[in-house]
C-alpha cells in the first residue's frame, strides 16, 4: 500500500502542465492504475492518436480528454484487474496545431501563426504526401478548387468553437488573419452540395461543391474521365429523373444540386476483322455506329465487300449493306454494343470509289480506303 501511495505522489508531482480539454498526437500523458505500479507510467501519444499500455494494449485517445481516456483504459483493463481504478493526466503538450476534417493531420505551431499560414502549411504538406504516395485524386485535397469549404473554417480552442472564418484566397486578409494558439484545432468541412459520380472515372465517389459550382466540376474533382470513357452517353439522375447527355452539353454548365448522380459509362469495345486496314479492337467513345467502327479500324481495304458486312452479336450474324447509306438508308449503319464483332469480307474486284466518296471516304495511294469523316 505504501508503494502505491508513493507512486501516486510521484505521479502527481510529475504533472507539469494542467489538463487540457483534448489530448492530441505528440502529447505526453501519465497513466496511474491504482495499486498496480507495473501497469502505470508515462507515455507519448503517437501520430495516429494512440497510446500503448501494458495489458490494455493500444488505446485510441482521438478527441478525448484525460478523464475519457482513463475511462477507456479502465474498460480495457477490467477483464484482467479486479476493482480497477485509473487516472490519466496530461504531462506536457506538443507545440502543434491540429486539423479535423479534410485531410486531417498535425501541423507544427510557430508563434504568431494565423489561419492563412497554417492552411498554407497544410497545402504544402498534403501536396507532398500525395506526390510521394501517388494517392488517388479524390484524396488529393485541392484547397482552392476541391471539396474543402474554405469560406466556413472554424477554430476549436479548449472545447469552444471560434468562427467560422472565410479563409478562401479572396478573403485571406480578413478571416485568414485569425491568430492561432498552440493546441488549437482547425475544423474543416466539405462543401455543402454532394454529387455522386460513378462509372468510368479515375476515382468514383462523392464530390463536394458549392451551390454555384457547375455540375462538370464534380467529374473534375474525382479525377476526370478515363481514356476509355464514353463521352456521348452520360446519365444524369436528378430528383428521380434520368436523362442522357454528352460531355459539353449545357447541363454540365448548370449549377449542381444536392443528390445529383452522374454515371459515366465505359465506351464499348468492338472487334473489327477482315478487309480493314487495322484489324483488332476499336473503342467507340463518341459514336457507336458501324461506320464509326470501320473508321476506327483504319478504313476499308480496296476490295472489301461493303454489301455483306457482318455484325456478330452473341454469335449470331446480321448482314448490312453499307453502300445503302448513299441512298439514305440509315438502318444499314446500326448502333453497336460492347462485345460485338464486325467482319468485312473480300468481294469481287469492284472499284467502290464513288460509293466511298459519297460516304465521306477517299482512296489513298496505297490502294486502301481511309475514312476522312463520318456522316452516319
Amino acid at each position: 500500500m505504501r508503494r502505491s501511495s508513493a507512486f501516486a505522489a510521484l505521479f502527481i508531482a510529475c504533472v507539469a502542465a494542467p489538463a487540457l480539454a483534448k489530448i492530441h498526437p505528440g502529447d505526453r500523458v501519465a497513466v496511474l492504475v491504482y495499486n498496480h505500479p507495473e501497469l502505470s507510467g508515462q507515455t507519448t501519444v503517437d501520430g495516429s492518436g494512440h497510446i500503448s499500455l501494458p495489458l490494455a494494449g493500444g488505446v485510441d485517445t482521438t478527441n478525448l480528454d484525460p478523464s475519457q481516456v482513463a475511462q477507456r483504459v479502465r474498460y480495457r483493463l477490467a477483464p484482467y484487474v479486479r476493482k480497477v481504478a485509473v487516472d490519466v493526466q496530461l504531462v506536457s503538450q506538443a507545440q502543434s496545431i491540429f486539423v479535423a476534417g479534410g485531410p486531417g493531420g498535425v501541423l507544427a505551431y510557430n508563434p504568431g501563426e494565423n489561419l492563412a499560414s497554417a492552411l498554407s502549411q497544410l497545402r504544402v504538406q498534403n501536396s507532398t504526401l500525395n506526390n510521394a504516395n501517388a494517392q488517388p485524386a479524390q484524396q488529393a485535397y485541392d484547397f482552392d478548387h476541391g471539396r474543402i469549404d474554405l469560406q466556413h473554417v472554424a477554430i476549436v480552442r479548449d472545447g469552444s468553437v471560434i468562427g467560422p472564418f472565410d479563409a478562401s484566397s479572396s478573403a485571406l486578409g480578413s478571416g485568414g488573419a485569425a491568430l492561432l494558439q498552440s493546441g488549437d484545432t482547425i475544423q474543416l468541412h466539405d462543401k455543402p452540395v454532394a454529387v455522386t459520380v460513378r462509372g468510368d472515372v479515375k476515382e468514383p465517389g462523392v464530390a463536394y461543391l458549392n451551390p454555384a459550382d457547375a455540375l462538370s466540376t464534380a467529374i473534375a474533382q474525382v479525377g476526370g474521365e478515363l481514356p476509355t470513357s464514353a463521352t456521348n452517353n452520360i446519365t444524369i439522375r436528378r430528383d428521380g429523373v434520368e436523362h442522357v447527355v454528352a460531355f459539353g452539353s449545357p447541363e454540365f454548365s448548370e449549377p449542381a444540386r444536392p443528390g445529383d448522380i452522374i454515371m459515366v459509362p465505359r465506351a464499348p469495345t468492338i472487334t473489327v476483322v477482315g478487309m480493314v486496314v487495322k484489324p483488332g479492337d476499336v473503342q467507340l467513345r463518341n459514336d457507336t455506329t458501324l461506320l464509326t467502327a470501320l473508321y476506327g479500324a483504319g478504313g476499308i481495304q480496296k476490295w472489301a465487300d461493303l454489301k455483306k458486312v457482318q455484325v456478330l452479336r452473341h454469335g449470331r450474324p446480321t448482314l448490312y449493306d453499307v453502300t445503302a447509306l448513299t441512298h439514305g438508308d440509315v438502318s444499314q449503319n446500326p448502333p453497336l454494343v460492347d462485345g460485338d464483332t464486325v467482319f468485312v469480307p473480300e468481294g469481287h474486284k469492284v472499284d467502290w470509289t464513288t460509293v466511298f466518296e459519297a460516304l465521306g471516304i477517299v482512296v489513298n495511294g496505297a490502294n486502301r480506303f481511309i475514312p476522312q469523316r463520318v456522316t452516319p
